[in-house]
């Protein structure tokens, strides 16, 4: 082979090895959604549970983001992507394996902490390898790579549901995670400068509980109630451990969390706006993995094909972003992906049990276009302005917010869902005529993973009638939870008056 052709294969093999933690995170992403009500059949989970599935790994990433950033430079980038995938696959075997909802939640945190890893080195090799415009388009390839996996991931879910069980799905995630390691650990540099910086292990779990008391309650508190003491005693835990942690950052040599990017001007307002982009486009994600299957009856495959318009749209504008953002600028490429959101999820909250497929579709590439196009011009946005000597740390603190965002808007959907569907199904079981027991139909809403198996008992007739107030409810509740996300995008619209233009 000529050094021409064995370059080009190295460039190639680099490309694919930068890119494969994303396509791997983006896969996970949508296929979990699809397997979603066939593990809460199993597993006998309940909503609050069910969400865990899916914040679980937010929560993962959101924690370990930064500190993932930090080993990469104290061991290198490649020991880090490659720990990563090793990480990622142990946590797919041991998602496959999960006798219980508890063993499945931790699974899903060290699968994000896994991400975390992967995430951080691939924007760390892409930086090191690639500057200016060819830099950017790395990035941007990255995200869209990202969406290649997102629009493969429901449709090898859906199949692999289809003739075998959830657990498939995460044994599927072990030979393209092996791929990716064993190229990765012959293509990526051997040597490389390490800093000579100490890791901030308290920060870190200082963080790591930060993070948690803040999300478990806003999770829960559709169970605990919002006065409840559990409730109440760790958000109270999460306000001291916010003081305790910003005080030892600031008084510690090498931080794990720079806050001083804090004060560079458009940061914390485009950093925003990236948190609100994850907030909808994961809860989002979470209220439609469950309605297709409780409300429109569809089977994992149908939900798979149905997120298909979604996946293409992300892929599609990740490939445009960087020459749209450029074309527009990206203050107003920002302003339309936070419209193209929130119009998208708007058009969604409108549905009901009859709205034709085609509508939905639409919507679903509304937010995958806008999703993609918001964060991406949020990130552009959010480093537009930061010394070089910074960028490092606003990168991950940026992707750090994005990502709590993600386990948040989860929560949040959960909160509301639980809420509000339960709410009109007490008052529509009050308003019939129709004599059903209110405590069943309550627990198998929101409290156990099948309508089914709660209502066997009652007769046939009794059961459509059940299912007919369920469907209703659970669609008034996935509308409220829309309207939520529709307020978080005006929310965002408003905070881009706040970023100033690339150019000022």
């Amino acid at each position: 082979m000529s050094d021409s052709r064995r370059s080009r294969l190295h460039s190639f093999l680099l490309i694919g090895g930068i890119c494969g933690g994303p396509f791997i995170i983006g896969m996970d992403m949508l296929s979990i959604g699809v397997a979603l009500a066939p593990m809460a059949a199993d597993l006998d989970a309940s909503l609050s549970t069910l969400q865990w599935f899916m914040s679980g790994y937010g929560i993962g990433v959101a924690t370990f983001l930064i500190s993932a950033g930090k080993l990469a430079d104290l061991f290198g980038t490649r020991v880090t992507n490659c720990l990563g995938m090793f990480l990622f696959a142990a946590a797919s075997v041991l998602m496959a394996l999960a006798p219980n909802s508890s063993v499945a939640i931790g699974a899903r945190l060290l699968q994000g902490v896994a991400g975390a890893f992967m995430i951080s080195s691939s924007i760390a090799i892409g930086g090191q390898h690639f500057e200016g415009a060819a830099r950017t388009r790395m990035f941007s390839l990255i995200m869209a790579l990202a969406g290649l996996g997102m629009g493969v991931g429901p449709l090898i879910g859906g199949v692999l549901i289809h003739w075998f069980d959830w657990r498939a799905v995460f044994w599927a995630n072990l030979p393209v995670t092996f791929l990716f390691f064993v190229n990765n650990l012959l293509v990526l540099p051997r040597k490389e400068r390490v800093s000579r910086a100490r890791f901030d292990s308290v920060g870190l779990i200082l963080l790591s509980a930060t993070v948690l008391l803040l999300v478990v309650p806003v999770s829960q508190a559709g169970e605990w109630g919002w006065l409840a003491p559990r409730t109440f005693g760790l958000l109270g835990g999460f306000c001291i451990f916010s003081v305790i942690l910003i005080l030892w950052e600031r008084r510690v040599k090498d931080p794990l969390l720079d806050f001083s990017v804090l004060t560079v001007r458009g940061y914390v307002p485009a950093s925003l706006c990236a948190f609100l982009a994850y907030f909808i486009g994961l809860g989002w994600l979470f209220l439609f993995s469950l309605y297709l299957h409780h409300v429109r009856g569809l089977n994992a495959l149908e939900t798979g094909l149905s997120f298909l318009p979604y996946a293409v749209a992300y892929f599609s504008g990740g490939l445009l972003s960087s020459h749209l953002g450029r074309f527009l600028g990206w203050r107003a490429f920002l302003f339309l992906g936070l419209c193209l959101l929130a119009v998208g999820v708007g058009s969604l909250s409108l549905i009901d049990r009859q709205t034709p497929f085609w509508w939905l579709e639409v919507g679903f590439a509304l937010v995958g276009l806008g999703y993609i196009f918001a964060n991406n011009a949020a990130m552009s946005l959010a480093q537009g302005k930061m010394p070089a000597e910074k960028s490092g740390a606003a990168s991950g603190i940026s992707m750090m917010i994005r990502w709590l965002g993600s386990a948040l808007g989860i929560a949040v959907m959960t909160l509301v869902l639980h809420g509000t569907s339960r709410a009109a199904l007490a008052e529509e079981v009050a308003q019939s005529d129709l004599h059903l027991p209110l405590p069943t139909l309550l627990s198998a809403l929101t409290e156990d993973g099948s309508w089914h198996q709660r209502l066997d008992s009652l007769s046939k007739t009794e059961e459509a009638q059940s299912l007919d107030l369920l469907t209703s409810a659970f669609t008034h509740g996935v509308d409220r939870g829309l309207l939520v996300l529709v307020g978080c995008g005006g929310l965002g619209l408003i905070l881009v008056g706040f970023v100033p233009r690339a150019d000022s």
